[in-house]
């Protein structure tokens, strides 16, 4: 089974991490799109017979879509359906994100998923009533020191 992706980047560290247990530094789990990546990476560890491609994006610029190989038509079709996607209303979009496998830290604030630069976030607003309601300061403070040993959700 072929997988074809215009993110390079992504097929990289795909291929990459299939060679390593993961994370190999406790802050790797706080980068962004981790967990997704994790996901990706047991699916790919589990099916050792697929295999991760780079493809070149919007190659529907340069030529007529009819002249274009199947792969790049889907991914074509994986933009357009992206980019409706952010054309949607707010509120359509304000669900929080699924826990899913490779989770190790998920930080929802105001009903919204924070899926990178947890210490950051949590930084900037240490100091607001909502953070302090919802989230113990010493749970806040070791999610920015330590790996958590199994997924959990902060409010």
């Amino acid at each position: 089974m072929h997988v074809y992706c215009d993110n390079e980047a992504l097929v990289e560290n795909v291929n990459n991490a299939r060679e390593q247990s993961p994370p190999q530094f406790p802050n790797d789990a706080l980068k962004a799109s981790y967990d997704v990546l994790q996901a990706v990476v047991r699916l790919a560890k589990l099916l050792p017979q697929i295999t991760f491609h780079h493809i070149t994006g919007h190659q529907d610029t340069q030529a007529a879509l009819d002249k274009l190989s199947r792969s790049v038509k889907l991914n074509v079709q994986a933009d357009k359906l992206a980019g409706n996607y952010q054309r949607l209303p707010p509120r359509t979009k304000n669900i929080p994100a699924q826990m899913i496998d490779g989770t190790h830290c998920h930080l929802i604030y105001n009903g919204q998923t924070v899926a990178s630069k947890h210490r950051k976030h949590i930084r900037d607003h240490r100091r607001t009533k909502e953070l302090k309601t919802n989230v113990d300061s010493n749970v806040a403070s070791s999610i920015c020191r330590h790996r958590l040993a199994a997924p959990r959700t902060f409010r």
